[in-house]
């Protein structure tokens, strides 16, 4: 066995015992989630209890599971968390043994290692998004539709199977899921609390709010899921205008940290000589330090910059 295949041969190994320790410690960490989970609230009003902010309910039951497991449901794909720790591991494992065999250089493989893992993240917050977008075009169509099925004579868990039946992807599913799971015998206040879970955008919330009052309270239904379609497709036109008003700086600061990281993948693998330099001294090790604090910190801001809370 020549040094490149038994460096490979370490590198996988070393690879997937990094592996197994996290799933381990997921694992551990889920235990003792699920021995310490909240207990349902209990109040004046029944077994129910008050009318609490279903932001606030979707929160206390979401510490009870993985940030992991949490984002996966908000991307709508089937994977669980163990497969997107493999296959965050996998392509982890290809990219830098790719480069280890190419270039035979442990930095370069490391840092092939990160990027592959990193792409699996970015890939996940990237289908989180999409899926968030379109939920956002599609409920003023939803609420519509429920309000016409309500008016007809449906009551609101036939308005909300309709939707599920009817609609567009993704809404459909979600719906679809919350008609199952009121077939099965949940309440209405739970099936909305999950609904929020897996949707936490600000019209999923509005919607939970409202039909949880409207179900205990009284109202009209037809009037009041109309004017929630008014005021969501309102807000739809919002962040279209919003998106595209900052367009171009949202393309600029994508520029600067496409340039940003080009350099750095230009250096590490391209010049590894000079990145050994700054590993190998302590100036060198402090300026890097920096060079990625700030990196981090401009990244951050930028995102922060072009973030809307309407």
């Amino acid at each position: 066995m020549n040094p490149t295949q038994l460096a490979l041969v370490i590198y996988m190994g070393a690879a997937v015992a990094v592996a197994a320790v996290l799933l381990l410690v997921r694992d551990v960490a889920a235990r003792r989630r699920a021995r310490g989970g909240p207990e349902e609230p209990v109040g004046p009003l029944g077994r129910l209890g008050p009318i609490v902010p279903p932001a606030e309910m979707a929160a206390a039951e979401a510490r009870t599971e993985s940030r992991l497991a949490r984002l996966l449901a908000e991307t709508g794909s089937d994977f669980t968390p163990d497969t997107a720790i493999l296959l965050a591991v996998a392509v982890g494992l290809a990219l830098g043994g790719g480069l280890l065999l190419w270039r035979d250089d442990w930095l370069a493989a490391a840092a092939g290692a990160a990027i592959g893992v990193l792409a699996v993240a970015a890939m996940l917050f990237f289908l989180r998004f999409r899926r968030y977008r379109a939920i956002r075009e599609q409920l003023p169509d939803a609420m519509e539709m429920m309000a016409r099925a309500v008016r007809a004579g449906e009551s609101l868990d036939q308005a909300i199977a309709l939707v599920g039946g009817s609609a567009f992807q993704p809404v459909s599913a979600e719906f679809r899921q919350c008609a199952r799971q009121m077939q099965m015998g949940l309440s209405l206040e739970t099936v909305l609390r999950r609904l929020v879970r897996r949707v936490p955008l600000a019209e999923t919330r509005m919607l939970a709010m409202t039909l949880i009052v409207q179900r205990r309270r009284g109202g009209s239904l037809p009037a009041t899921l109309e004017r929630m379609a008014r005021v969501f497709r309102d807000h739809a036109n919002f962040y279209r205008q919003f998106w595209a008003s900052t367009a171009v700086g949202r393309g600029s600061a994508t520029l600067i940290v496409l340039v940003a990281l080009g350099l750095d993948a230009f250096i590490i693998f391209g010049r590894p000589e000079h990145a050994r330099i700054l590993l190998e001294s302590d100036p060198g090790r402090i300026m890097l330090a920096a060079a990625i604090v700030l990196q981090v910190v401009g990244i951050s801001w930028a995102v922060w910059l072009f973030r809307t809370d309407y």
